[in-house]
């Protein structure tokens, strides 16, 4: 089922899952009817073999500091996306969410750089094109729809021709 490894591929640097996002797909896999059993073994033997790492952090720290502040009025957003945006900004790391909603303030602001999954499709895409068609791409694409991903309405070729990150960023190039 998913291509997790194209995160583990793309990435170059240290993956970091909140610990509370973790938990959430656990939950959600033990009772949800739409089971995310698939991603959670991945996930689980990545964290095995150190190429993720759960993270959590400690009361008092920067990251609970801002967590605080993400999750209190006046316009607080969800724990999951608050403890990846305090971690994204105390690391000066990039924040991976299709949550452009309660994201797009910081985003916007210049606080954090995100990649959603189409960002993350496109530069798959661009570095390993040899190895995937835009077609497998776009079934992708749908299969994360039905699973009630964020992805935009947009085809894979319109993504593709609008693609400006920079992809130096998520790549050892």
């Amino acid at each position: 089922m998913g291509r997790f490894d194209i995160i583990l591929r793309i990435i170059s640097g240290p993956i970091l899952i909140p610990q509370i996002v973790y938990d959430e797909l656990k939950r959600i896999e033990n009772s949800s009817n739409r089971p995310l059993k698939w991603i959670l073994e991945k996930m689980d033997s990545a964290i095995k073999k150190k190429t993720v790492e759960v993270v959590d952090f400690e009361i008092g720290s920067p990251e609970f500091a801002e967590f605080k502040k993400l999750t209190s009025p006046p316009m607080p957003i969800g724990e999951g996306e608050a403890m990846a945006i305090a971690f994204a900004k105390s690391n000066n790391g990039i924040l991976a969410s299709n949550n452009l909603k309660d994201i797009q303030r910081f985003v916007t602001a210049g606080d954090i750089l995100n990649i959603t999954s189409d960002d993350l499709l496109c530069l798959f895409y661009k570095k390993y094109k040899g190895e995937t068609t835009p077609e497998e791409i776009e079934s992708i694409r749908e299969t994360m729809r039905l699973f009630g991903r964020r992805i935009s309405p947009d085809s894979f070729y319109e993504l593709l021709s609008k693609f400006q990150l920079d992809k130096r960023l998520f790549s050892d190039e």
